[in-house]
């Protein structure tokens, strides 16, 4: 199955129209519920990093292999680099999309709700068992996307993204590199776990800081591997392929090329 520059645009665009056009549903609390009391932090990556970041290095990566590759003709070799880069970036953009229409679906309270919206006054009687059906959320420092992104606790974009691209890079790296020795394997091996636990650290990072609850992270975590291995499985050219069966590339190959240049 191919994707098409055509279909990404979509995607763009409804990621846009999700993100700023609809209102996350508005959820009350109660003034015993301690979990969104927590302290309000600064986020330690903010979502245009991780975007970039996980965006930007997968792309390189199939660019560069399959360029040391040269298994195929160049017109097939653009065709490769063509439809993984865009299989790769449809997932990215559907990961995100899914992200989005969960928080508005769900609208939960983030950990910190209760402190950046100054609520406490809601509950003039201190800690109790009283509901409140709706409540405004008032912050002097910040103002629009911020006050919608309260209610944006479920699930964890931070950790779907990132899951999702290490996951992506990790069966890429797999599918098209052989070692030819064992310690060479072994390093290889290494390298996937390296990538497997910084993908893991923007999730934790949005955990540690009161953006969100566990169970919020662990459930991007779940989606971001999904549908990882989604994509690699049906959109994705790679060993076997019947419309253009690229070869393994040995690792000697790469690290003598990249060593030449």
């Amino acid at each position: 199955m191919r994707v098409g520059i055509k279909v990404l645009l979509v995607l763009f665009v409804l990621i846009a129209f999700v993100s700023i056009i609809i209102e996350p549903k508005h959820n009350g609390f109660y003034c015993n519920d301690s979990s969104i009391r927590q302290p309000f932090n600064a986020l330690q990556i903010t979502l245009a990093q991780l975007l970039t970041i996980a965006m930007i290095i997968p792309v390189i990566v199939v660019i560069v292999i399959e360029n040391v590759a040269k298994s195929v003709s160049k017109t097939q070799i653009k065709t490769i680099i063509y439809q993984n880069i865009n299989a790769f970036i449809f997932g990215l953009f559907a990961n995100f999309l899914a992200v989005m229409l969960a928080k508005n679906l769900f609208g939960r309270l983030r950990p910190h709700a209760i402190h950046f919206c100054n609520a406490d006054h809601y509950c003039p009687d201190g800690v109790n068992d009283k509901y409140i059906e709706s409540f405004e959320c008032v912050n002097k420092e910040y103002h629009g996307h911020f006050l919608k992104n309260v209610r944006h606790s479920f699930y964890s974009g931070h950790a779907s993204i990132a899951t999702y691209s290490g996951i992506f890079l990790i069966l890429y790296l797999n599918s098209r590199l052989k070692p030819q020795i064992k310690p060479i394997k072994y390093v290889l091996l290494a390298l996937f776990a390296a990538i497997a636990i910084t993908s893991l650290y923007p999730g934790y990072t949005q955990w540690h800081n009161s953006w969100h609850f566990m169970s919020d992270v662990l459930t991007g975590y779940t989606i971001g591997l999904i549908s990882a291995s989604l994509v690699f499985k049906f959109l994705v050219y790679v060993e076997n392929s019947e419309q253009l069966n690229p070869s393994y590339i040995p690792l000697n190959k790469l690290l003598s090329t990249t060593s030449g240049q």
